[in-house]
């Protein structure tokens, strides 16, 4: 072991000197960056996440100014108001959540939620941020949302087919709407009367706008086309097959398109338009070495979303640049054990050690140790927390099966030979239960790795102690057992089916005080899958009774019990984290303070619950009062920050270059102020 840093400090300390500073860690998204938009009235470009996160960038600097975590599923498109500190963003999973949300970026507050029935064609502003505008494959084909209400406005009920690409007049009285069928026309917002139709190419895509809207740019998949606005006629063309986005220099008219080139290479391509001409210009642009998203023109630079979840900025003629990559340490897993805290990852193992975790009262906090241990197995590596400072490490998944003990001053490999990748370990008195890929589950000596016991039973993907001799397995339903719960004997061997209406189960915890069983598993058929919370009564080996049911499958969401007060916590949908009181009755649920993180893998120890987040951060509560404490960041050159609600924060060494204090509703860049450890 090598310890990195021993630093002292108050983990509850004064606020900056602003009350109005907003601290802002930077890094980008946690996946790809799937679209990208321009806010010229806020000078920003914001990008949306397959994580869920949206997030605002000053173009000039690349640092990032804004972050919104607007939901788990991935953000499709992203719209900015011309007016407002809002956006619309759509959200879907492709599958059967389709969702249009305005959020208002500044306070972070969620004006409302449309629901879809499928990905809309596009999505846009009127010029005036009045109206959120969408085209859908229905006969009504354009839709039209009062921008602060979500109202449905009764603009062009009676339909008139599907429309690929709309422009709403300056006035917001009139529209322009193109149909894929090879139709431009021009409406009238307030009677829907059509004011004129015009013939023009049919099912172009990849649609962009000249500055001044005479000219729509787009492809019929093997040409570049400029159309007139005015005429419908093709006034400009050149081949280019493979287009897949378009965008105009609002300061030159210059095209730029995203395609495949004939060797199937993404390439970048500038096009000038004059004189009802296309020319190309040749080594104006340089595609980067990762695939594009989407992409926007904005103050003469181009800027794209990238696969990577990076952003690519290229001005014509001159080097290309990215920025607004993912700079957190992947952690792998998490456990708190006195005043232990221990995250792994595939290199190391971090600890954290501090009275904090330990203390019920944080003000009595005055000191943190940090030290790196290195990861023998050199794989991902999961966490169960036993007591005193100790916790069982284990290699995730990956064979072979290998597990050690770490705390509170040695670390020593448990002598064991399993072939296949542990799934889950978990305490049984001084034993370890450890179930492995294939589904077996054994009792082990730490000390010794004798197998003292095993039962296999295919499918199974949890275990938990349910008292001294007896085990509770959750697995896939499916013969021989008609059930996805079991419990197994270690004396005897005798299992005994669970009724259960699960399908399959993925997590489980009992609480020894209430002899209760709690289940996280996915219930229903086809599309009309749920995750269930569900309670078991292991006296009598009764049904579950469900407490919390999400739509979908939530196979990421843990619980953990609180041995203290027998309290449940649970990550179930995404919302955060919640509370449920012995009984399990819904009004004593208790929705914990919300961050911008989606937390997932529970850890408590004394008064704080720990999580560990879907981006790899982790936040603290104080679980008595579901007060959100700090956030902890550790960083892949392995500093590390811990901010507070008051914005005082705490880094190690290193860690400041991946933060920026913003003042007031500005988004200009202030000097960050080293409220450090000691000061």
């Amino acid at each position: 072991m090598k310890t990195v840093a021993f630093l002292s400090a108050l983990l509850l300390a004064a606020q900056l000197a602003s009350a109005q500073t907003r601290l802002v860690v930077q890094t980008g998204h946690d996946g790809p960056a799937e679209c990208i938009a321009y806010d010229s009235a806020h000078g920003l470009v914001f990008t949306g996440g397959a994580d869920g996160s949206v997030r605002g960038w000053n173009p000039e600097t690349g640092e990032l100014v804004r972050v919104l975590q607007v939901s788990h599923l991935p953000v499709r498109m992203i719209a900015t108001s011309p007016t407002r500190s809002q956006i619309t963003v759509f959200i879907s999973d492709n599958i059967g959540i389709y969702k249009i949300e305005v959020w208002d970026w500044r306070s972070k507050s969620l004006l409302f939620t449309y629901s879809l029935s499928e990905a809309p064609l596009f999505l846009t502003y009127s010029p005036a941020g009045s109206y959120v505008v969408y085209g859908v494959t229905e006969w009504n084909g354009i839709v039209f949302l009062d921008s602060q209400t979500g109202r449905l406005l009764p603009y062009f009920s009676s339909g008139f087919g599907i429309v690929g690409s709309a422009i709403i007049s300056s006035s917001e009285r009139s529209v322009m709407t193109y149909r894929p069928s090879g139709k431009i026309d021009y409406w009238s917002i307030d009677s829907g009367a059509l004011k004129e139709s015009l013939p023009t190419l049919a099912n172009l895509t990849a649609i962009s706008y000249t500055p001044n809207y005479l000219y729509m740019i787009g492809t019929d998949g093997s040409q570049l086309a400029v159309v007139s606005l005015l005429s419908g006629a093709t006034v400009a063309s050149a081949p280019l097959p493979g287009i897949a986005y378009t965008a105009v220099d609002p300061k030159t008219d210059d095209i730029v398109c995203y395609s495949n080139g004939p060797n199937g290479t993404p390439e970048l391509s500038l096009w000038s338009f004059s004189s009802n001409a296309l020319y190309r210009i040749s080594g104006a642009l340089t595609a980067p070495d990762r695939a594009i998203t989407d992409l926007v023109f904005a103050n003469g630079r181009l800027y794209a979303s990238l696969a990577s979840g990076e952003i690519y900025a290229d001005k014509p003629f001159e080097e290309g640049t990215t920025f607004g990559s993912a700079t957190l340490l992947p952690v792998d897993d998490v456990g708190l054990s006195g005043r232990t805290m221990l995250l792994t990852t595939t290199d190391e193992f971090l600890l954290f050690g501090s009275e904090f975790f330990s203390l019920g009262d944080a003000s009595r906090s005055n000191e943190l140790s940090y030290s790196l241990l290195g990861n023998p197995f050199h794989a991902r590596t999961g966490v169960t927390s036993l007591s005193g400072g100790r916790f069982a490490l284990w290699r995730k998944d990956s064979p072979p099966g290998t597990i050690a003990l770490y705390g509170p001053a040695d670390f020593s490999t448990v002598p064991i030979n399993l072939a296949s990748g542990i799934v889950d370990v978990t305490p049984f008195g001084s034993l370890l239960a450890a179930l492995d890929a294939n589904g077996k589950c054994s009792l082990l000596d730490p000390e010794t790795g004798a197998s003292l016991f095993s039962y296999t039973a295919f499918g199974t993907r949890a275990l938990v102690s349910a008292s001294d001799n007896h085990l509770i397995a959750g697995l896939a339903r499916g013969a021989p057992f008609n059930t996805a719960l079991l419990q197994i004997n270690t004396s005897t061997g005798e299992t005994v089916p669970v009724p259960s209406a699960d399908r399959i189960v993925f997590d489980l915890a009992y609480d020894a005080q209430g002899h209760s069983l709690y289940a996280l598993g996915v219930q229903g058929e086809g599309g009309n899958l749920r995750t269930v919370l569900s309670l078991h009564d292991v006296a009598t080996l009764s049904g579950g009774t469900p407490l919390l049911t999400v739509r979908g499958t939530d196979l990421g969401a843990t619980m953990a019990i609180d041995p203290a007060s027998g309290d449940l916590y649970t990550t179930l949908g995404y919302q955060g984290v919640r509370r449920i009181t012995p009984g399990g009755f819904p009004e004593a649920y208790t929705q914990f303070q919300r961050t911008d993180h989606i937390p997932r893998k529970l850890a408590i120890e004394n008064n704080w619950i720990v999580t560990l987040n879907s981006d790899s951060s982790l936040s603290v509560w104080n679980k008595k009062t579901g007060k959100w404490v700090l956030d902890f960041y550790v960083f892949k050159n392995w500093s590390w920050l811990a901010i507070l609600p008051s914005e005082r924060f705490y880094a190690s060494a290193g860690a400041l270059r991946y933060l920026r204090a913003y003042e007031g509703t500005s988004t200009t860049p202030e000097s960050v102020t080293p409220y450090q450890l000691g000061s």
